[in-house]
């Protein structure tokens, strides 16, 4: 029996290959929208942890440019 397409996309959606595209895509999305893209996620998560407190982020913003 031929599977139909909408069979099949639901068994890809359902696969974890298909949530982690989703994922990625979707966290890629989010970095974009801040101005960073993904290899820099970790290099920025250390400079905030570096930061005083009452140190703005606006900071790390400036720095980049």
């Amino acid at each position: 029996m031929k599977k139909s397409a909408l069979t099949t996309f639901i068994a890809e959606k359902n696969s974890l290959s298909f949530t982690n595209i989703r994922c990625n895509q979707y966290e890629r999305l989010l970095l974009k929208r801040d101005g960073f893209v993904q290899s820099h996620r970790l290099a920025l998560a250390g400079l905030r942890k570096k930061l005083p407190n009452n140190e703005p982020e606006k900071k790390l913003h400036q720095d980049r440019i």
